[in-house]
């Protein structure tokens, strides 16, 4: 599954103006204790690329944020407001706002998951 993860991460790079790392590169920012540079980068860079590209989700396909969950964002936010520090923030809040990532039983968990810890906390 790792290797799965690193080939479909590293196919983006080039779309991300990020430099590719290897394998071991990503294992080893995966077991970092704490923050990673590399996860932290990787993931900044994905969901500034989604948010710039989602003038037509804004549009179409945010829906409410759910009234169960504190949210300091309550639309999509712009792909300048994603920074290294608050990504796991961001990422949370838009995927409340996007009905396709938080349908499945899996995906609420994961979600509620983040809430509760640091990224880097999550079980596997």
């Amino acid at each position: 599954d790792l290797l799965s993860v690193w080939a479909f991460a590293t196919a983006f790079c080039p779309l991300l103006q990020m430099q590719g790392f290897s394998p071991d590169d990503f294992a080893a920012a995966l077991q970092r204790k704490g923050d990673s540079v590399l996860l932290g980068e990787l993931h900044t860079r994905l969901l500034k690329k989604v948010l710039s590209e989602c003038t037509s989700l804004r549009k179409t396909r945010q829906v409410p944020p759910p009234l169960d969950q504190a949210m300091l964002l309550q639309q999509l936010p712009h792909a300048g407001c994603v920074t290294a520090g608050n990504w796991p923030e961001v990422l949370r809040h838009v995927a409340w706002l996007l009905p396709e990532l938080s349908e499945s039983d899996d995906c609420i968990a994961a979600l509620r998951a983040l809430r509760r810890c640091d990224y880097q906390d999550l079980d596997a």
